[in-house]
This record gives C-alpha cells, sequence and structure tokens, in this order.
C-alpha cells in the first residue's frame, strides 16, 4: 500500500524579493492564475498557468510530503518568460492635423520581454529629426519645433525586440499655404503640335479651397479659354493642376513670362516662367527626345495634287487614298488642279487650285509656287471642333493606315463642280462656282451640312445623279439627299452581329477592300436607282474583348475576330432599287431582292468575295471570290436580273486563277472594256508564269442557259493575250484604261527592281509593245540650274495620280531619296502607227523637285545617306540579289569601329520597304537617330512583294525562320562594303511582323544583335486572324508543326537572362495584334525569370499613336545598351 502524500507547489522569483505558495492541496490560492488538477500518477498534482507573463518567471518548487516522513521530498524547475515587442496604442499618438509653423510631437509606448527599442521611421520625404535620414535615434518621442509642408506624410513607429517587430502608423497632414512649380510638357505628336504648361500646386488639406489663375505680361492679363487655348483643371488630392494647353503653340506664345497664382486660406503664391524654345525641351533629356520626335511632325505637310475628272472609276473605294484632281472648262483652254492641304502647324485643312494654260507647248514654262484657297481658312474648324465617336470610322481608318482627314474624304463631281466631304461623321457639301466659268470672279466657298445620321462612314456618291449620297450608319444604309435635305434608310438590320455595307474585318485587313456597297452606273429599266451592298453575318464568329485601360469606367470593347481554323464571317449580296420623286425629290419604292439561295451557298467552294463591282455600262455586276486557303481565285459575271424572284440566271464563270504552290494575290488591275449579251473583252492580271503581267481577255457568253441550274456557266475563251511580259511585276494596285487611244497605263519595276516607270501599251494591236512614257531627262532640264550639284536625278520613282481619258491629261509624281516630289502634268497622244507619246506635251510641273534636306529639322545633325546597298547571294538553285539602304551620321563623327546601329526591320509579305522613292518620315525619323549618334539600317529581303511570286513565297510554311537569316547575312556584308557598322553595338528594331521578327532576334541571333525593340508584335499566329495566317502557314489542324516553329513562345528558355536587352511597346486598344499577345509573353518572361522593359500605351490600337514618347524612348534604351 502506498502511502497518502500532501504536494505543494511554490515559486520564488529571480531576484528572491516574491516567495509564494501556489496551492493547499487541489485547491489554488488564485484561482485566476494558476489551475490544480489530479495527475495522471497517483499521489500527482498538475500545475497549470493560465496566461503566461513575465510575472511567472521564477524557480518553482515542488514538495511532497508523505505521511509519517520527517522532510519532503523536493523537485525544482526554472521558468523564464518571454513576449514579443508590442505598440501600445492608447498610450502612442494617433493621426493629425496641423499647421504649419506649429509645434508636434509624436510619442510611441510599447512593452515587451526583453523591453523593445522603439524608434520612428519615414514611408517617404524627409522630417525633422529624421529629415536626413530616414530613421530617428531609438526613442519614444520625436519633437518637430515648426512644422514644414513637407513634413506631411506617414509615420511608423517601430517597436522591436528579439521576438519580433510591431508597427503603428501616424497620419499626419500638414495645413500650409499653396506650394506651386511650373512645367512644360509636349504631349501625343499632333499635327497641329500642342503644347502644355503645367501648374502644378500642392495645398493641404483637400477639404480647403485653392483657387489657381494663369496670366501673362507685363501688368499681368488673366488667361481666358478660346478656340486655341484651353484651361484644363485636374484635381488630384491634395496636388491640384491647372493646364494652359496651347493648341497649337504660335510663335507669339513665345518669350513671354506666365504667371500661375494660387491661393487659399493660408496664403497666396506667384510663380513665374518664361516660355521659350529652349525651355519646351532642354538638350539630352527625354523631354528633348520628346520633342523632337514631335518636330518629325511639326513641319510635315501633305500638299498632295488630286485630280478627280472620274472618281468614281471601278475600284471605287478599294484606294485608301485619291491623290489627284484634274478638272477642264469646257470650251477654254484651262485646267484646274486641285490640292488638299493639311499644312503646318499654323495653318487648317483647305482645298487648293491652281489653273494651267493646256495650249500646245514646246517646253513646259509654268511651275506653281503657290495655291489659291478654295475655303476660309477656319472653314472646317466648327465642323471638326466636336468630338467624333464614331467607332466604325475609327476602325475603318485603322484598317486603311490614314489619319482622321485625308484625300479619301473628298469627292467631287465634275459636272457642277461640287465637293464632298466626309468630315467627324458628317456630310459636308461646297460647290466651286467659278470652275465652270473662266469669267466668274474667285470668291470663297461656304459649306453646308447634309442632313444624315449622326454617324457617317464611306460616303459614296451615285455616278449619275450627285445629289444622291449613299453611306453606312450603325451596320445600315442610308441616302441622303443633298437638295431636298431629307435622307432614308434602306435597310433595317438589328441583329448587332450583322452589317449591310461594311465588309467583315479580314476582308479589310488582308484583302484591302473597304467598301460594301455599289452604286449601279446607270438607271435600270424602270428608271429606278440600283445599288448592291454585301451583308455579312458574323454570327457564331470568336469575339475578343478589348477593355480601355485608361478608363475609370468598365468600359470595353468587343470585336468580331476569327483565328485560324475557326469560323469567318459570311458574305452575301443584296440589290436595292428606289425611285425619287422629281417634284419633292423624295425617296420612295425602296425595295430589297434576294439572290434564291446565299451567295456562298451557291459557290460553297469559296470563303472570301474580295472585289466586286458594277461594269462600267451596268449590264453586269463582277465578283472575284478565294478559297478559304488562298490558292485559287475566281471571277464571276452576275446579272441584275439574278437578284429578282423568277429570273433567276446563273452566274457566268469566267475565269480562276490559282497558285497550290503559294498563294494567289488579290489585285485592282481589271478593268471591262465592254460586255454584251454574247461577249466580254477585260483587262487582267495574272502571276502563272511566276510575275504580275496585264493580259487582254475575251470569251464569249454561254447562251440559252436553263434558270433552274443554280451551277455557274463557263465562258469559253476566245484569246488571252499577254499584254506585258518579263522577270518582273506590273503593281498590282492600279491601272489607268484610255478607250478612245485602245492604251493601258501602268508602273512596273521593269528597269529596276527598286525604281518604278510608268508605261502605256496598246492593247488593239496584235503585238502588243510597252512604251516607258518617263524621263529624267526632262526634270533635268527644267531643275538642273536649281538642284544642288551632287543630287542625283539619273533616276526617279515615278507614279500615276491619275489620268483625265477624255483629253489625254496625266498627273504623275516623281522623287528619289534625295529629292522631295515634284508633280507633273502633260498630255498623252499617239502617233500614226498607234504608238504613245508624252514627252513633247507637258503643260506644267505643279510642284518642283526640292532637295530632301529642305524638310530636315534645323535643330538636328544632317544625316549622311541614304546610301542604296546591294548584296548578290547564291546557294544551289537561285542566284538572289537583296537591297537595302544605310543612314549614318557625319563621317567625321564615325568612332573607331563604326557606328552603333539601329537595324528597322518589317520583313513580312506584302511589304517592300526599300524603294528608289523619297519617304519623308523615314528620312525624318534617321536623321533623329543619326543625330543621336546611331547608324540606320534596313532591307528587304525573302519574303517581300514585288518580286515576283517565288521570292515572296519563301517564306510559306517559314514564318520567323528565313527572314533573320537573309538579315544578318545582308548586315554583315554592308558592314564590310561601308566599314559605317560596328557589328559588336547592334539593336534590332520593328513593328507588327517587325516586331515578330525583333522577338524571334531576341530568342535566336543575340550574338548578332545586342538588343532587340518589338512594337505591337505577334507571339502566337495561333491567336492572329485566319486570312493572313493560313495564307502562309495553312490550317493549324494540318500544319500544327509549322505553328509550333514560328510561336515566339516556342523559344521562350532561349531568351536573354539579363537586363537591358529586350524593350517592348504594345497598345492596349489594338484591335489587330491584341495586346494579349505582349500579355502572354510577358507573363512567360515572368514565370522563366526573363527580364524586359514594357512601354504601354493604354489608349493605342495597333498604330502606337504616342510615337514622340516611344522614339524617345527606344533613344533612351539604345543608350544604356549600346553606350554603356
Amino acid at each position: 500500500m502506498i502511502p497518502i502524500a500532501r504536494i505543494i507547489w511554490r515559486r520564488v522569483s529571480f531576484d528572491g524579493s516574491v516567495t509564494e505558495t501556489v496551492n493547499d492541496g487541489l485547491m489554488s490560492r488564485d484561482m485566476s492564475r494558476w489551475k490544480i488538477g489530479q495527475g495522471k500518477q497517483t499521489n500527482s498534482i498538475r500545475l497549470e498557468i493560465l496566461v503566461v507573463d513575465e510575472t511567472y518567471a521564477g524557480h518553482y518548487t515542488c514538495d511532497c510530503q508523505y505521511t509519517g516522513s520527517v522532510e519532503p521530498a523536493r523537485a525544482e524547475r526554472i521558468l523564464r518568460v518571454v513576449s514579443q515587442a508590442k505598440v501600445l496604442p492608447f498610450q502612442s499618438s494617433y493621426t493629425t492635423t496641423v499647421t504649419e509653423g506649429d509645434r508636434m510631437v509624436l510619442r510611441c509606448q510599447a512593452a515587451g520581454i526583453p523591453t523593445p527599442v522603439t524608434y520612428w521611421t519615414r514611408t517617404g520625404g524627409s522630417s525633422s529629426i529624421i529629415r536626413n535620414y530616414g530613421i530617428s535615434k531609438p526613442g519614444e518621442t520625436i519633437e518637430f519645433t515648426s512644422v514644414l509642408p513637407q513634413d506631411a506624410g506617414e509615420y511608423m513607429c517601430m517597436a522591436e525586440n528579439r521576438l519580433g517587430v510591431d508597427y503603428w502608423p501616424v497620419i499626419v497632414a500638414v495645413r500650409h499655404k499653396p506650394i506651386s512649380k511650373v512645367y512644360v510638357s509636349v504631349p501625343i505628336i499632333q499635327n497641329p503640335c500642342n503644347v502644355h504648361l503645367y501648374c502644378e500646386v500642392l495645398a493641404n488639406p483637400a477639404s480647403d479651397v485653392t483657387e489657381i489663375s494663369w496670366s501673362v505680361g507685363t501688368p499681368p492679363t488673366v488667361i481666358l479659354p478660346n478656340s486655341r487655348i484651353q484651361l484644363v483643371y485636374l484635381n488630384g488630392g491634395n496636388t491640384r493642376f491647372l493646364v494652359l494647353n496651347f493648341n497649337p503653340i504660335l510663335r507669339s506664345d513665345l518669350n513671354k513670362t506666365y504667371v500661375c497664382n494660387a491661393h487659399n486660406s493660408l496664403g497666396n503664391v506667384v510663380t513665374e516662367y518664361i516660355l521659350n524654345e529652349s525651355s519646351i525641351a532642354t538638350e539630352g533629356t527625354f523631354a528633348e527626345l520628346k520633342c523632337q520626335g514631335c518636330s518629325l511632325r511639326i513641319d510635315l505637310f501633305m500638299l498632295c495634287l488630286i485630280l478627280f475628272l472620274h472618281i468614281q472609276k471601278w475600284t471605287c473605294g478599294l484606294n485608301c487614298c485619291i491623290y489627284n484632281v484634274l478638272c477642264i472648262i469646257k470650251d477654254c483652254t484651262k485646267c484646274r488642279t486641285y490640292f488638299l492641304s493639311l499644312k503646318s502647324i499654323f495653318g487648317r485643312a483647305n482645298i487648293l487650285y491652281a489653273d494651267f494654260d493646256i495650249d500646245p507647248i514646246p517646253f513646259p514654262t509654268q511651275h506653281i509656287r503657290s495655291f489659291a484657297p478654295l475655303l476660309s481658312n477656319e472653314a472646317f474648324q466648327d465642323i471638326r471642333s466636336g468630338p467624333n465617336n464614331n467607332l466604325a470610322d475609327s476602325l475603318l481608318r485603322e484598317r486603311m493606315r490614314c489619319g482622321t482627314f485625308n484625300p479619301s474624304d473628298v469627292k467631287l463631281d465634275p459636272q457642277t463642280g461640287t465637293f464632298l466631304i466626309s468630315v467627324s461623321g458628317k456630310l459636308v457639301q461646297f460647290t466651286d462656282h467659278s470652275w465652270c466659268s473662266p469669267s466668274a470672279q474667285p470668291s470663297k466657298c461656304s459649306l453646308s451640312i447634309l442632313a444624315s445620321d449622326e454617324s457617317v462612314v464611306q460616303p459614296i456618291v451615285c455616278p449619275f445623279n450627285a445629289t444622291l449620297i449613299a453611306y453606312v450608319t450603325e451596320n445600315n444604309i442610308a441616302v441622303s439627299h443633298s437638295l431636298a435635305s431629307n435622307f432614308i434608310h434602306l435597310t433595317n438590320i438589328t441583329d448587332p452581329k450583322v452589317t449591310a455595307g461594311t465588309p467583315a474585318f479580314v476582308i479589310q485587313e488582308e484583302f484591302d477592300r473597304y467598301v460594301g456597297l455599289w452604286w449601279c452606273p446607270k438607271p435600270n429599266s424602270k428608271g429606278e436607282y440600283s445599288l448592291i451592298y454585301e451583308k455579312t453575318d458574323s454570327n457564331g464568329v470568336g469575339t475578343v474583348r478589348l477593355p480601355n485601360f485608361a478608363s475609370w469606367s468598365e468600359e470595353v470593347e468587343e470585336h468580331v475576330y476569327p483565328k485560324p481554323g475557326t469560323k469567318n464571317a459570311t458574305s452575301d449580296l443584296v440589290l436595292v432599287t428606289f425611285s425619287v420623286d422629281k417634284q419633292n425629290s423624295e425617296i420612295a419604292n425602296v425595295q430589297s431582292h434576294n439572290l434564291p439561295s446565299p451567295l456562298f451557298e451557291i459557290l460553297p467552294q469559296y470563303e472570301y468575295l474580295v472585289r466586286c463591282d458594277w461594269t462600267s455600262d451596268g449590264n453586269y455586276f463582277w465578283m472575284i471570290l478565294s478559297n478559304r486557303l488562298q490558292t485559287k481565285m475566281s471571277l464571276f459575271l452576275v446579272s441584275p436580273r439574278s437578284f429578282y424572284e423568277g429570273e433567276w440566271t446563273p452566274f457566268i464563270h469566267l475565269r480562276d486563277e490559282e497558285d497550290a504552290t503559294y498563294w494567289v494575290e488579290v489585285h485592282d488591275c481589271l478593268h471591262f472594256l465592254n460586255t454584251d449579251p454574247e461577249s466580254v473583252h477585260y483587262i487582267w492580271m495574272s502571276r502563272h508564269t511566276g510575275y504580275a503581267h496585264l493580259y487582254i481577255c475575251h470569251q464569249s457568253i454561254p447562251q440559252n442557259v436553263s434558270s433552274s441550274s443554280v451551277v455557274p456557266q463557263h465562258a469559253e475563251t476566245v484569246s488571252d493575250c499577254p499584254l506585258t511580259h518579263g522577270a518582273w511585276d506590273v503593281l498590282n494596285n492600279h491601272i489607268f484604261v484610255d478607250h478612245a487611244r485602245n492604251l493601258v497605263l501602268f508602273e512596273s519595276y521593269q528597269e529596276d527592281p527598286l525604281f518604278l516607270n510608268i508605261y502605256a501599251v496598246n492593247y488593239s494591236q496584235k503585238e502588243a509593245k510597252i512604251h516607258r512614257l518617263t524621263s529624267s531627262r526632262i526634270w533635268l532640264r527644267f531643275f538642273g540650274s536649281e538642284l544642288e550639284p551632287e543630287t542625283d536625278i539619273d533616276k526617279l520613282y515615278y507614279s500615276i495620280l491619275n489620268y483625265e481619258e477624255s483629253s489625254g491629261l496625266c498627273a504623275i509624281e516623281a522623287s528619289n531619296p534625295g529629292l522631295l516630289p515634284g508633280q507633273m502634268l502633260f498630255r498623252l497622244f499617239v502617233e500614226d502607227d498607234g504608238t504613245p507619246n508624252s514627252a513633247t506635251k507637258i503643260f506644267a510641273f505643279t510642284i518642283l523637285l526640292d532637295n530632301v534636306h529642305d524638310i530636315l529639322q534645323q535643330s538636328l545633325q544632317v544625316p549622311t545617306g541614304p546610301r542604296v546597298m546591294s548584296y548578290t547571294f547564291q546557294d544551289a538553285s537561285d542566284t538572289i540579289t537583296y537591297y537595302g539602304m544605310l543612314f549614318t551620321p557625319q563621317p567625321s563623327t564615325k568612332p573607331p569601329q563604326g557606328f552603333p546601329t539601329l537595324h528597322l526591320v518589317y520583313g513580312g509579305p506584302g511589304v517592300q520597304i526599300v524603294r528608289g522613292l523619297c519617304l519623308k518620315n523615314l528620312f525624318l525619323k534617321a536623321q533623329l537617330y543619326c543625330h543621336y549618334g546611331y547608324a540606320v539600317f534596313m532591307c528587304d529581303c525573302r519574303g517581300s512583294s514585288n518580286r515576283g511570286s517565288k521570292f515572296a513565297g519563301y517564306i510559306k510554311h517559314n514564318l520567323g525562320s528565313v527572314e533573320l537569316p537573309d538579315h544578318i547575312m545582308f548586315l554583315r556584308e554592308v558592314a564590310g562594303q561601308s566599314g559605317s557598322i560596328d557589328l559588336s553595338r547592334v539593336a534590332i528594331h520593328g513593328s507588327s511582323y517587325g516586331g515578330y521578327l525583333s522577338l524571334m532576334a531576341a530568342a535566336k541571333h543575340r550574338d548578332v544583335y545586342k538588343a532587340a525593340i518589338a512594337a505591337s508584335p505577334v507571339v502566337s499566329w495561333q491567336h492572329y486572324d485566319t486570312a493572313y495566317t493560313e495564307r502562309y502557314l495553312g490550317l493549324p489542324s494540318e500544319n500544327d508543326a509549322d505553328y509550333r516553329k514560328a510561336n515566339v513562345l516556342t523559344y521562350i528558355e532561349n531568351f536573354p537572362d539579363f537586363a537591358p536587352y529586350l524593350m517592348i511597346a504594345h497598345g492596349g486598344k489594338d484591335e489587330n495584334v491584341h495586346f494579349a499577345h505582349t500579355a502572354n509573353l510577358i507573363q512567360e518572361l515572368n514565370t522563366h525569370g526573363k527580364p524586359y522593359e514594357l512601354n504601354f500605351y493604354p489608349t493605342s490600337r495597333h498604330r502606337i499613336r504616342e510615337d514622340d514618347h516611344l522614339t524617345a524612348s527606344i533613344i533612351q534604351f539604345l543608350d544604356k545598351v549600346l553606350r554603356s
């Protein structure tokens, strides 16, 4: 039997000052502190401490006194107590507001075992005890004897011992009189260029009313807003801004003292600023780079000679720009030429004109350096002042790669001298009354806004009644009558995925067709007006959602966007007829007529409607269709009767164009000479020889065709004769046909792959002979004495602006890399043997050839070049010559190893960047890079256009594989030829496809390129559009390996691990190459630990509008990489 024991717990503090007994048996003496319980063993008692703190530390003894024993048994334990540092909130300071000059004390108390160290830190700025260090000496209190405005901010009390740290934030607000500063900003490039003068005012607290104003001059005059100067107030909490926006800045605004006055209840502050040219940007800074980027556009002006006698030609609307308007005054030897001017920072858009004498003369003596304005300088100001929120018009201009106002917006009726212009979604009309009457006194025209919907897109004038204008609005088609001042909708489509008159995205982007409605050129048999429109159905097609990253709202754009291997939008054709009451000009009897079945059910083997229009006599509607992979395109004629119920006539299949090896390119060189019930004659372009050439085709139309058949009837070929031939391409964007003289005018690279010339061929002769119409000798004879001695005029790059068939008048443009475009007016005539001749009928040089240096920025150094380079490469099967262009800084500045170099690259199909013409924007951009010490190199290699099908076709199934080796080989050759390129300091830069190649260079060719700058790059072709991607890579289901090989993400492991090397720029609203491409790339770069720099432009689309900011960023990036 175990004896009964009495157990007692005692505690003695470490210093011996406290001795206490914890229990009597099973009873605790202080139940709030201790708990006594029966142990697991007999005669044992468990001691439990309820809440441990420092008062429990000490020596613990357990005495066990057995019955009958003299001395108890004893056991000892030592308990040490520690605790993490804690700030005591109720003994510490809270958020506070004080006034400038006040005394302020911040307190912080803390507890912990061991005793914590307490100190204060600032999360930003500088202040009193910690003004110079950012952290105070240990202590619970900091004192400010006189508070300053910069003492405002967040303070942090920190209590720390070896167990941890505790924090206590205190927000200090300081009420003070305003503090202001003034600075200048040159914002996004505009034409004209803006300058913003900022007054930034710090006033605290934000609840105080702070008044800000601008004044100028002595004595000061308060600046009030007007049409050119805006005052913009921005509230950023404690920081307010009053922005003085000069739009545009004028010379008279400079060298003046501008005063910003800021006032609140505590005082008034005046800040002066002298605005001059040097203050806008300081040399060598980012602002200076940005301002120089802006200057690229300030001094540029577009002065387009525009000739439009028959602007509504068969290609109506297919070309994105109309360049020239020429008008002949009846019964007079005068010719009036109109120019669209978008000139300079100080001017406004206007229509200018000049008159020429077209009497036969032995040699031209007329040339013009000034033009008379048709409109007042402020004609468009009120119309354009309001915002244009027409998304459809904005997106159309993105597809057409054109600005907010350009030549394609201008239409002219040659019979009345009436102009139609689309401005900010409105239809604007005016008439040149002096045009048809040579004796009339010149006077400024007045504008009238026609009745229409608020959002007008692609207005097209009826070819035989200029008072009728059809246009697209909100997915429907309407017609406006300018005399009656009314309009009517011809369609009433409510499904948001169905549109009338608007081609699908891929048709616009990849086939360059922007028009979806076509007027019949004559009334029908009932005297009615007819037009055919395209009905596009996007139901079931994939969409993308583009958020506006710069908007505080949840604004999102949804765009139809088919990706490779997925469903495309479908097209159908609808005929609409209506009549116009001759008494009141009311539009009535609107009727819609459909084909018996949808177009692509009748022709299921085709996918895209790439071209269509009426024949000039109105007998047929023609269309060119393509299969999905674009290896076959076919031409059809459609009888208007086919749209009427019970009058179906099968389509007439004229011809096929096929290329199973590469792809078939769409062109704008179809012209019908005549059509009748039995036969058809037309000019056609074919590449079946491997090069683009013209043919005259004669085919017989099938007779007695059964109306019950839906199968197209094949026309029999009578003759198919080549008009041109050779190992060179005819330019495929237009031809001009002169029926009276049996001539076709065209442009080609017959004699030089870089320089276009203009030719004519007589299509009525059995053996067609090509005659060159352009000669540099004419220009040299006229301009030789005016040009600088070193100016090269032996070769010029020519293009036809327009041709007026009835008179034979032709306007052409000529330039070369060193000469700005000049323009000439001549009359084409035919010799007795049918030979076309132009050399002796030149009437005027409307714009003179000037040296390209005339447009360069005076504040920047003049670059050397461009030097055109060539390199011939030979492999086992081919000998290929490549062409490039090199700009360099002045030779006297060349380092021993050569210049650091920026290799500008595009490299994709359908583009030729090295040509013999004057590219003003390229020259100005090259000047900027050369000014900062960089050479600029660019070249065209395999895959580029205008060198035949095979040269372009190398990239078939090889996107991203063949282009860069060519570029690198050529780069090294040019470095050896010129001695101007330091191959150890070369960066590559491109946009879109060029951005894609820049990324591929970063992954595959870091031994060549020391930096890569990619703008708006494609990353994965699986997520680009159907028509482009499938043309070059085929369907993903059939060519998975080709898609993987062309995917940038396949090579993510090869991207550099060091920085700086890679810079990426992209617009957040890019509806072509979506920002998701860049987002997926940077996500993978993050995952793999690869560094990069990102320039993100939230509201820009595929063309980054903030080009000044991007250019400045690129130059700074190059300085870090190539000059470090």
